[in-house]
């Protein structure tokens, strides 16, 4: 099927090659801008164009590391070019265009006058839409020191941060690539790498508020790409630490060192980081029984010590003339020691019948380690490329714990049970991709793929006994493959009067099977699917409205699809489920992008939707996680942002929407409007200092069947550089209000069930990064994953 498939987008680049012959040809206007003391290239110089009365805005651009620019023309006309650059005169004139123009070299003389820098700033392009992205030019923004990834990442339009470190455009995660690479890394993994970039080293980021073809079909949100500045010549390393206080004796400590040493055919990069934590957390639950007039109310109190190391090395080579080859490792090595101990109180309508102190002792290990091996060729000076990818991952989870419940009044029995769980996982990915760029702004896309996972979970548990410990029912040994067989075709064309069309196609072919080693029984499941996606878009002057269309799926975090029965406590146990099947998403969207704002319309249709289920047995709850229903989700967001004053950038992010259930049986359930504001104000005291204040606010929202509570965040920081933006420092406040609670409720039938966490989320934080560089230029050039699954590990 793959090889047919292969064979099909063969022929339709062939005929697309054919088709591309026939297009017209498009004006351009193009040039280089240096400094007119040491013809040495400006980088991040924004172009304006302007049609001849020199107030109707036409078309803006950014110099590249050359100092070159070219921009589309599609109308014979007059136009007033201007070039501005940080610190420099602006140049200006007046250029008649009838065909493609060259300008040539366009010297910028430095700036006579003292201005301020933060006026200078504000009246550069810094934000721009192209073609299907929007280009935040960090390094020619007032942000571009003092900050790590995630703080720019806050101030990037449409992306917001929750209170759990999570990265969302509107309600869905965001894919983070850096330099084209998906980062395949959890929440707080993801959190940590990024607080390791300064923004000193980044040159834009490109957002993508869809996915195409070339991307997996488990990409379901916006796409973010961090492209990173190219380093200088020899050795460069940044420093980095960071130290939040929590108060008593909690706290977390980030420390990490990178470097990158480079010449012009290779460089080799690397970091080392160690990380250490010890946080609390305190949680609510109960369970009202309607019928019985029960309630079982336990409160409890949970420690968690976290100390990681990691680790990353790497190295490009030129083989030779446009020919790249590229390895790295990475890896991390976690500990982390827990404890969590409470009370569980039985009360019937008239009096408390029964109360319980619990116990648990538990440790979490897990060792992790990648290496993969990339090949680019450049095919062509338009950029034309063959890439290809292998890339292996292993890793060993270890979770130990044992459990004690101690009844005060005898009506339940004590009982002390020990757990060891054991996952060792090994994931195989190999993908070849071919983009192949035409002189008429035609682009194709094409390649293959395929991932291989072979995971062995144990569960070992045991009572206590007459003295002895034995190994109980709820022991499970199980075996998981899963292979994953994918093929790509994307094709993108611009044409006239500005529009652009891309459109592609890709085909997923997914074989799981589940192995029960204690009862000798398999699952196997398989899925041919094909998921297309289009976009649409139309640029008038400075404005942009698109359609786009995209089918995606979210097949199932392993940990859901084993035979676990997990005990939570005496009356709450987690349940796997092998026959789980992945969600399938249509979503639909219509946009309207101006300067500085955006608006989108979307609808968005999920069948087989995952939610967790929950029943009971003998007052026991059961909780469990089931294809139940489809969701049905209309929405409405809004992004500002920009320069309020020349001292005050703002971006801010709203919407509303409504999710509603359907389940199996037609009926619906569970639906509510829900809206959401997230807020990120930078406030520049000089060139060297800012203050900044974000936070965001949540209403209720609803899942298959439970409510989330509302939720909100205020945080506030001050930071301020030094040597020449060498040292950079930070200081925040976190959570400070202590808002931050993850709360949820289930209004079912037959009972009512409520819980709360409460983590130590209120910190004072201090951050420090110092970057080590010299004078020389350099390659920063990073390597590429494709390995997917390890988001599911």
């Amino acid at each position: 099927m793959i090889a047919s498939t292969f064979k099909a987008s063969l022929r339709i680049i062939i005929l697309c090659c054919v088709f591309s012959s026939f297009s017209y040809a498009q004006r351009s206007l193009s040039g280089q801008v240096l400094e007119s003391e040491n013809q040495l290239p400006i980088a991040f110089a924004t172009i304006v164009v302007h049609i001849t009365d020199g107030e109707t805005f036409y078309k803006g651009a950014v110099s590249d590391e050359k100092g070159k620019f070219s921009i589309p023309i599609e109308e014979a006309n007059t136009y007033t070019v201007t070039i501005n650059f940080l610190g420099r005169a602006a140049w200006k004139q007046i250029v008649v265009v009838r065909e493609s123009k060259d300008l040539g070299r366009i010297y910028l003389e430095p700036q006579s006058n003292v201005l301020n820098e933060m006026e200078i700033a504000a009246n550069r392009i810094i934000i721009m839409q192209e073609e299907d992205k929007l280009i935040f030019n960090v390094a020619g923004s007032p942000f571009n020191n003092g900050y790590d990834g995630m703080d720019i990442l806050q101030k990037t339009p449409g992306v917001m941060v929750n209170n759990k470190g999570k990265l969302l455009m509107g309600n869905d995660p965001v894919t983070i690539k850096i330099n084209g690479k998906v980062l395949q890394l959890n929440d707080t993994e993801l959190t940590q790498y990024l607080k390791q970039i300064d923004a000193e080293n980044i040159k834009n980021i490109e957002v993508q508020d869809h996915s195409s073809a070339k991307e997996d079909g488990e990409k379901t949100g916006g796409i973010v790409n961090i492209i990173l500045k190219e380093k200088e010549r020899g050795l460069s390393s940044t420093l980095n630490l960071n130290y939040d206080f929590a108060g008593n004796e909690f706290y977390a400590l980030q420390s990490g060192l990178s470097f990158n040493y480079g010449a012009n055919k290779w460089n080799v990069y690397g970091r080392y980081g160690y990380d250490r934590s010890k946080n609390e957390v305190i949680m609510y639950s109960d369970i009202n029984y309607f019928e019985s007039k029960n309630t079982i109310i336990t409160n409890r109190v949970g420690i968690f010590n976290y100390e990681t190391n990691s680790y990353q090395l790497g190295g490009v080579l030129d083989l030779f003339k446009n020919h790249t080859l590229g390895m790295e490792f990475i890896g991390s090595r976690n500990f982390e020691p827990y404890h969590i101990d409470g009370k569980a109180k039985f009360n019937n309508p008239n009096h408390l019948f029964e109360e319980n102190t619990i116990g648990l002792v538990g440790l979490r290990k897990n060792n992790w380690n990648n290496a993969l091996l990339n090949y680019t060729w450049t095919i062509d000076t338009l950029g034309s490329n063959l890439k290809l990818y292998a890339d292996y991952s292993k890793r060993n989870d270890l979770d130990t714990n044992q459990i004690n419940t101690v009844y005060q009044e005898g009506v339940f029995e004590d009982n002390f049970e020990r757990n060891l769980t054991t996952v060792e996982t090994e994931v195989y990915a190999f993908q070849t991709d071919l983009e192949q760029q035409f002189k008429n702004k035609f682009q194709l896309e094409t390649g293959l793929k395929y991932t291989r996972t072979n995971r062995r979970n144990d569960l070992l548990s045991y009572y206590l006994q007459d003295a002895s410990w034995d190994l109980n029912e709820r022991a499970s040994l199980f075996d998981i493959e899963d292979n994953i067989s994918a093929a790509y075709l994307s094709l993108n064309k611009t044409f006239r009067k500005n529009y652009l069309i891309k459109g592609g196609i890709r085909y997923e072919r997914t074989f799981l099977k589940r192995i029960d080693l204690l009862q000798n029984t398999t699952v196997r499941q398989q899925f041919n699917d094909f998921f297309p996606s289009l976009l649409i878009s139309k640029k008038i002057k400075d404005h942009t409205i698109a359609f786009s269309y995209n089918k995606n799926l979210r097949r199932p975090h392993y940990f859901f699809v084993n035979s676990n029965v997990i005990k939570i406590n005496d009356f709450r146990y987690e349940i796997g489920n092998p026959n789980l099947r992945p969600e399938y998403i249509n979503t639909y969207q219509l946009s309207y992008k101006r300067p500085k704002q955006s608006v989108a319309i979307y609808y968005e249709k999920t069948n087989n939707a995952i939610s967790r289920f929950l029943y009971f047995e003998d007052d026991i709850a059961f909780f469990q996680k089931r294809n139940l229903a489809s969701q049905t989700q209309i929405g409405l967001d809004y992004n500002w942002f920009g320069n309020i004053k020349t001292w005050w950038y703002l971006n801010a992010t709203t919407g509303v929407y409504h999710r509603k259930y359907t389940n199996h049986s037609g009926e619906d359930s569970f639906k509510r409007w829900t809206g959401y504001v997230s807020l990120s104000n930078t406030f520049e005291i000089n060139p060297t200092t800012n203050i900044d204040v974000s936070g965001f606010y949540y209403t209720p929202r609803v899942d298959v069947n439970y409510i989330g509570y509302p939720q909100y965040q205020l945080d506030a920081s001050i930071s301020k550089s030094f040597f020449d933006n060498k040292l950079q420092t930070n200081l925040s406040f976190n959570d400070i209000f202590h808002t931050v609670i993850y709360g949820e409720e289930a209004p079912l039938d037959d009972y009512l069930t409520t819980e709360t966490q409460t983590w130590r989320s209120r910190t004072i934080s201090l951050s420090l990064s110092y970057n080590f560089i010299n004078n020389t230029r350099v390659n920063n050039r990073k390597n590429e994953s494709k390995n997917e699954v390890l988001e599911r590990l």
